[in-house]
């Protein structure tokens, strides 16, 4: 093997790691949004509003839309 040969490999396999680190930030940040999403569609259905709304004062039972 020449040296040339392996700095190659050592660029590769530092791209393939950015690469999954990169994925795994991404799938993070759905999850995040997902874990946030749902609970307040769970409050804004509670509260009565319309599909695509939001409970913005749930004792008052006022809806406000994005």
């Amino acid at each position: 093997m020449t040296h040339h040969h392996s700095r190659e490999e050592k660029t590769i396999t530092s791209i393939a790691v950015i690469a999954i680190v990169a994925a795994l930030a991404v799938l993070g940040i759905v999850v995040v949004m997902v874990a946030v999403t749902i609970p307040l569609h769970q409050q804004a259905e509670a509260a009565g509003c319309a599909n695509g709304s939001h409970a913005f004062f749930q004792s008052r039972g006022s809806c406000f839309h994005p």
